[in-house]
């Protein structure tokens, strides 16, 4: 583990900034996928005690970003294809429901700032930035996500999104691919259209073609 990878705590909320640090470090890939987390650095280089480091790997292994292995330690979580297949057909049902609900509740507002969003993505796919139109696209469905005002819907995203993104540096891998941003503009008619399940197919439909690319991430 390199140093410097954590920034500075308070001390308020200390569990929970610790492991708010280390789950940043990991889905921003400056730990990186099998790194083996050792507490007593991790400690020294928050200036913490070991105990809320503990707790925090205990939460973060909950959300399946690292992994204990008895007398060996914790990692960080390495995915395989099977679970990239796995996570899409989560983000497909969680996605697809959120598109749905959002159709009918979008404003002209939301719809101008997913246009934003869909525009970066697009930007990062003309410069041959795969990993960076992953991350564009992974943000337009945050936003999605969060028109639909389904909050349980939402955490568990987040939590999908975070497992996901373990495997987003393999993606620099993956050469010679424009990234699949065009589904991201029929999402955007079908809500401007308010036709829940239109946005649901559109949703589906986008996330079938980056599916492929996200496997051969961590296959490479």
């Amino acid at each position: 583990m390199s140093e410097g990878v954590f920034p500075a705590l308070n001390r308020q909320g200390l569990t929970e900034a610790v492991e708010r640090a280390i789950r940043q470090a990991i889905v921003e890939g400056r730990l990186a996928p099998g790194e083996r987390l050792v507490e007593a650095r991790i400690s020294e280089e928050l200036g913490v005690s070991r105990a809320p480091v503990r707790e925090a790997l205990a939460r973060l292994e909950q959300r399946g970003l690292v992994v204990s292995q008895a007398n060996r330690g914790t990692f960080v979580v390495r995915l395989g294809p099977e679970d990239v297949r796995e996570l899409f057909a989560l983000r497909a049902l969680l996605e697809g429901h959120a598109a749905a609900t959002a159709a009918t509740r979008r404003t002209p507002g939301d719809l101008a700032y997913l246009e934003q969003l869909a525009e970066s993505a697009e930007e990062a796919a003309r410069v041959d930035n795969l990993e960076a139109a992953a991350e564009r696209d992974l943000e337009f469905s945050a936003q999605l996500v969060e028109l639909s005002g389904l909050a349980r819907l939402e955490r568990i995203w987040h939590g999908v999104a975070d497992q996901l993104r373990l495997a987003a540096p393999g993606l620099r891998r993956v050469a010679w691919v424009r990234a699949p941003t065009g589904g991201l503009r029929e999402v955007l008619e079908a809500l401007r259209g308010g036709n829940p399940q239109a946005a649901r197919a559109a949703v589906v439909a986008h996330l079938e073609r980056w599916e492929p690319l996200w496997v051969r991430a961590v296959s490479t």
